[in-house]
Parts: structure tokens; C-alpha cells; sequence
């Protein structure tokens, strides 16, 4: 038993705690170390008694169980998270696993399954009980087929198995791999199951008071559009037309100002968001935030309303240009030259805003648009959904708009996102110099400075893991000494330790470039 992973169970209902409890001793499986009956609680404990494992209820008093989980991966991301719960809906599984659960297990489960989900975990596996395999399952569609989620033909094959009650370690033998490989392999399958249309890397996270969720469905999508077909002119004046982007919380779309004759971009939220007034309060503050803001690299916000639907919107102006995500998906890695070019304007534009005391948040390549052709291209930053304002208010007051939005969001996108965001913590301009730090190690290199199979994961790397060299990662790139010290340093997980201001940033690249 020494040996054996410690357990925290939190089960708002008591005798099910015992229950659990005796079954597992007599298994001799795992040490019970404690127990929580609510969410808070359940935070409180892991933080205290740090288990290896938790089993972790959804339907709890308080913080339910999936931001319960959000909160104790934040600060113990090696702390494994088993689901075990009566909750097998769709969205709560999708929620699960966004908030970084590594198992999911249903209540009537036999107990040697819920032991064989604490062993997996604890291995550094991923463990899915079978009816949740077929809520994948269920939720998929083979490659070019309509449905949810895209699966290979071997990721199916492993949720099949799984649906059969075949154990992790039966599954790597039958695919002749190794339960390390199989693991990596489960941890694409959840990936794709939460972060469907956007990807992993470009979603944005959003933690909203049922669980937290990486980028949406798409099913709020395909039915606005439906809707739109049948009433094609928006809020009395705009005629919508293709979508330009989506994420976590809303979509672009592009429009025509019907009395003006002018193309615009409208920005609509998620319906769900849409009718919390917390979602649109932040949704009008980023309305207020831009529109204040007046630099030829930051998009212009023209208007901000609701419609007669109750639809809350934002119109900008329309940038007929691709976005620097889709830029690096087609040529892969940029010439320092050219870096230096366009991450000069990305700095005169997030200076401004840092100048007004406005932090970004989700700075990443597909909310950089790239205008013009070379050697006359320019930038704009879009997209500040998930800016904060810092520079206005007294540490009581931050302090306060914390614990305000904590239990609406943690924002950023894991690929991109500064070890302070990833806690959950109060941020400033050094965030975001992170954050294009990310940008432009990715820019320089093609490759993300980390990337893991689930937020959790990914916020893990962040948090303690030190960037690799540029050099050893891109052998062959044309990027100078001096620009691989700027963009580590930007890297640093001590804000202390990173420029200071956008503004050192831009004369750094520009000295790099003079030296190069």
C-alpha cells in the first residue's frame, strides 16, 4: 500500500462516500487520504493533502465538479482528475475533459473498472469508461463524412474496443504499441472531441460556471447560419454574408452596411453567453475598450448594439487580408527580416493599447492579419474579447474583478498563453510579450513552443517547462543570435525576467535585425 497512488474522493453524498471508500480498501488498490462533500471543499483538500488522484463528482453544492477540476489543475496540474459521475451528457463530458479530467467514470460502473481508472491515470494514461466511449462515438463521423468530430480509422478502432469494456493495456498489444502510445493517441481523440472546429491550438478556452470548454460545437453556428438564411438583413441595416473566423465565445462575419454601402465585420456571441449578463458586460467592455483605441495597427470597432432578437453584436471595420495563422499554414516559417517587419507593427499596435491599459489576452498568429504583399505588408490586431483593463484600477479593485470573472472565464489560448494566465492570475503588458513571444518562436521556427493533447497538459508546459532553443528546434533557420536571446527572454516564465514594454521589444527586434 505504500506504493499505492493517494485518493481524494469528493461525493456530495455521504454514504456513497463510505461506500466508495470501503470498496476501494478492500481492493487494496489505492489510499484514501481524504474526502470532500462539495466543490469548494474539494479544492481546499487537494490543495491541502496534494493526491495523486481524485475522484471527482459533477453535480456538487457549490462549484460543481468540472470547475472544481479547473481550479485544482491550475495549481496541481500532476494531480490526475477520474470523473465519477451520474453525468453522461455530451456537454458534460466535453467539459470534463476541457477542464484537464484524465478519466471519466459512470456511477454504476464496477468498482474493478473505477480501480482500473485510478491505476491508468496514474500510469500518465487516459481512461474513458465504454458508455463514454460511445458518447465519442456518437459524436464522430469518419473523415469527409457529415457529424462532429473527425476520427482515423484507428482512433475509432481504439473508442471501439474501449465500448467493449477492453482494457488499455489489451488495446496497445492488439495495436502493437505501447500504453505510452496509446495514451498519445486517446489524448488526440479528446482533443479533437473538445476542441472540434477551431483545433487545440488556436481555441480559445472559456470557463464558464457549468465547466469549462475549448472552442464550441459548431452547432450554434450551422443553426445562426440557418436562421440567417431565412432573415438575411441583421439588426435592421446589416446584410451578413460569409463567416470570417470563430472561436470559444462567438464569430465574425463579414456584412454589408446597407444605407452606407459599406463592408463591415460583425462580431455575435454564442447564444448561450448571450444570455448572461456577465457575457455581454465583457462583451460591451471590449466594445468600449477598442473603440478608444485609434492606430493603423489595431482594427477600428464602428459600432456596438443589441439586436431586436436580443442579440448582442459588434461591428468593425472589414480587413481584406489573411491572417498570420493561415500565413505560417502555408509557408510554414517567416525570414527574421520579414518577422522583424511585421512584429515592429505588432508592437507600435499593442503599445497603444498597453498605453491605454488595455492587456490583449489571446494574442496568437489567427488574431494577426497580415495586409498587403511584400514587400509593402502591414498588420492589425484584432480580435480583443478577452482583453482586460489593468491600468486604471487599484490592486483592491483588480483583486475584485478577478474573483468577478473567475467564475466566467479563464481566458487566453493554451498554445499562446502566459504562465500567470494559465494560473488564473492578474495579468499586465508582460502577458502578452509572452504571448507574441509564442508568435514569433512559432513565426521563426514553424514549430509552437509547447503543445500537449489537452489544455491542461499544454498549460502544464507553460507553467514549468523552459522553451527549447530556437537553434536545436529549426537547425537550418536564418534567425540571428540576438533575435533568439530577445524571443527567449520573451519566453521567460518570470514576468520580471522579460522585456518590461512592447515598446523595448520593438527596438530589440530592430537592433537584431541591424546586427543580423
Amino acid at each position: 500500500m505504500a506504493d499505492s497512488p493517494s485518493v481524494l474522493i469528493v461525493e456530495d453524498h455521504k454514504l456513497l462516500r463510505f461506500g466508495l471508500r470501503v470498496a476501494l480498501e478492500r481492493l487494496n488498490c489505492c489510499r484514501i487520504v481524504g474526502e470532500a462533500e462539495d466543490g469548494d471543499m474539494a479544492v481546499r483538500e487537494a490543495l491541502r493533502l496534494q493526491p495523486a488522484v481524485i475522484l471527482m463528482d459533477v453535480g456538487l453544492p457549490g462549484i460543481d465538479g468540472i470547475e472544481a477540476t479547473w481550479r485544482v489543475k491550475r495549481e496541481l496540474p500532476h494531480t490526475r482528475v477520474v470523473m465519477f459521475t451520474a453525468h453522461t451528457e455530451p456537454a458534460d463530458v466535453m467539459a470534463a475533459l476541457g477542464a484537464g479530467a484524465e478519466g471519466y467514470c459512470v456511477k454504476d460502473t464496477a468498482i474493478e473498472q473505477v480501480a482500473a481508472a485510478i491505476a491508468a491515470v496514474t500510469r500518465g494514461e487516459i481512461w474513458l469508461d465504454p458508455s463514454i466511449a460511445e458518447i465519442v462515438l456518437r459524436n464522430s463521423r469518419n473523415v469527409g463524412e457529415e457529424g462532429a468530430v473527425d476520427l482515423t480509422d484507428s482512433e475509432r478502432k481504439i473508442l471501439e474496443m474501449i465500448r467493449a469494456g477492453v482494457a488499455n493495456e489489451k488495446i496497445a498489444l492488439g495495436l502493437d504499441a505501447n500504453t505510452e502510445k496509446l495514451a498519445r493517441i486517446m489524448g488526440s481523440i479528446i482533443n479533437k472531441f473538445i476542441a472540434d472546429a477551431a483545433g487545440p491550438d488556436n481555441a480559445t478556452v472559456v470557463q464558464t460556471q457549468g465547466g469549462a470548454v475549448a472552442s464550441d460545437s459548431g452547432d450554434w453556428l450551422r443553426n445562426f447560419i440557418r436562421e440567417r438564411d431565412k432573415q438575411t438583413i441583421f439588426a435592421d441595416k446589416y446584410e451578413l454574408g460569409e463567416m470570417l473566423g470563430s472561436g470559444g465565445i462567438g464569430a465574425v462575419f463579414k456584412a454589408r452596411h446597407i444605407y452606407m454601402d459599406r463592408d463591415v465585420a460583425v462580431k455575435l456571441i454564442r447564444p448561450e453567453l448571450s444570455e448572461s449578463r456577465l457575457a455581454v458586460r465583457n462583451f460591451q467592455r471590449e466594445a468600449m475598450a477598442v473603440a478608444n483605441l485609434h492606430h493603423k495597427n489595431i482594427v477600428e470597432v464602428y459600432d456596438f448594439g443589441i439586436s431586436s432578437n436580443n442579440e448582442p453584436f459588434m461591428v468593425m471595420e472589414f480587413v481584406n487580408g489573411r491572417s498570420l495563422g493561415d500565413l505560417l499554414e502555408a509557408e510554414r516559417n517567416l525570414s527574421e527580416e520579414r518577422l522583424v517587419d511585421l512584429g515592429s507593427e505588432l508592437c507600435m499596435g499593442l503599445e497603444e493599447a498597453h498605453d491605454k491599459g488595455i492587456v490583449h489576452c489571446d494574442i496568437k498568429p489567427t488574431n494577426i492579419l497580415v495586409i498587403g504583399t511584400q514587400p509593402k505588408e502591414s498588420v492589425k490586431v484584432v480580435d480583443f474579447g478577452l482583453a482586460q483593463m489593468v491600468s486604471q484600477e487599484t490592486p483592491a479593485e483588480l483583486q475584485s474583478q478577478s474573483q468577478s470573472t473567475d467564475r466566467f472565464y479563464v481566458s487566453g489560448t493554451p498554445c499562446y498563453m502566459s504562465p500567470e494566465q494559465c494560473f488564473g492570475g492578474l495579468l499586465d503588458a508582460r502577458s502578452d510579450i509572452y504571448s507574441l513571444g509564442c508568435v514569433f518562436y512559432e513565426a521563426l521556427t514553424g514549430e509552437k513552443v509547447f503543445k500537449a493533447a489537452t489544455p491542461a497538459a499544454t498549460f502544464e508546459k507553460h507553467c514549468y517547462w523552459t522553451a527549447p532553443p530556437m537553434s536545436e528546434v529549426c537547425p537550418q533557420g536564418s534567425f540571428s543570435p540576438a533575435m533568439e536571446q530577445l524571443v527567449a527572454k520573451m519566453l521567460e516564465r518570470d514576468p520580471d525576467l522579460r522585456p518590461q514594454t512592447m515598446e523595448s521589444v520593438r527596438l530589440s527586434l530592430l537592433c537584431s535585425v541591424a546586427d543580423h
